[in-house]
């Protein structure tokens, strides 16, 4: 028997001896237990922690090839390459904003107005008019590339022929009442014969191939500073040198003119003028510089 046990013997008689015991050891237990956890209350005891959770894994024969089940849009199952399967998402949806145009309008709304065509009732004309205008551009473009890849007209160089030749006419026609000597003045009535016949050819020819010159045009290459020249040359007598000398030089330009048009044309009968001009130029040339007035100078 222990010693805490002792003292309950002695007081009590023998039938309540294991009665005295018993709550003895129940009276100790509950005050060392209180006299530990004062203020704990008495709580019950946790129920112990359980191991965590593993999906199954189910194997599958190795032999057959991995495979991806799908499900429409509720996913699907993929198997992982150590034989169990994994579950796959559905996919994300693709939530288009409606643009607010119904392809199926016409079907549901018959009654909708429908696009007039370009022109209204007046389609037809105006197609016609497009096309009209097309073959208008066309053909500007078909001519425009004519001429610039076909020979040059020789149109300009006669009418600049022509202006030159009414210049050296005009001249002659004033020198012939103011010239004092027989050479200049055999000279001036040479220039006016020739060159006016040359003139009435080439002024002929431009009116048969439709370019018509008029007095205006022809009156050009008129010259004032030429007549302040000859009338000072009067003034100090010195005219016959002075009239010399600027049909001289006319001539020569006259001589240019003839020559260039004569290189840009094709045509065998404007060659054959300009040829008949520079023949009659050159006699003319040759007559005015062996006068004394360009010999001295």
């Amino acid at each position: 028997m222990s010693l805490w046990a002792q003292p309950v013997a002695l007081a009590y008689p023998d039938g309540l001896k294991v009665w005295a015991i018993q709550l003895t050891k129940l009276t100790l237990f509950a005050k060392i237990n209180i006299s530990m956890q004062p203020n704990q209350p008495h709580q019950p005891s946790a129920p112990p922690p359980q191991p965590p959770y593993h999906p199954p894994e189910y194997q599958i024969n190795p032999n057959i090839p991995s495979e991806k089940h799908t499900t429409g849009n509720f996913g699907g199952t993929v198997q992982h390459p150590s034989g169990y399967y994994e579950v796959v998402p559905p996919p994300a949806q693709n939530n288009v904003v409606p643009s607010g145009h119904n392809p199926y309008e016409f079907i549901m709304n018959p009654n909708a107005a429908k696009k007039k065509p370009l022109g209204g009732n007046n389609a037809f004309l105006v197609r016609i008019a497009l096309l009209l205008g097309g073959l208008l551009v066309l053909m500007i473009v078909i001519v425009a590339t004519m001429s610039a890849l076909g020979p040059k007209s020789s149109t300009p160089g006669l009418t600049a022929i022509a202006e030159r030749q009414q210049e050296i006419i005009r001249i002659a026609t004033n020198a012939s009442s103011q010239t004092t000597g027989q050479d200049t003045a055999n000279l001036i009535t040479n220039i006016n014969a020739s060159v006016t016949s040359s003139q009435q050819q080439v002024i002929a020819y431009l009116v048969a191939h439709g370019t018509k010159l008029g007095t205006k045009v022809l009156a050009l290459d008129k010259n004032p500073q030429t007549d302040t020249l000859l009338s000072n040359a009067a003034n100090a007598n010195n005219y016959d040198a002075a009239v010399t000398q600027t049909l001289t030089q006319q001539l020569i330009t006259y001589e240019g003119l003839l020559q260039t048009t004569f290189k840009q044309t094709s045509s065998k009968s404007t060659k054959q003028l300009l040829q008949e001009c520079y023949t009659s130029a050159s006699k003319l040339l040759r007559q005015a510089k062996a006068l004394p007035a360009n010999s001295s100078s």
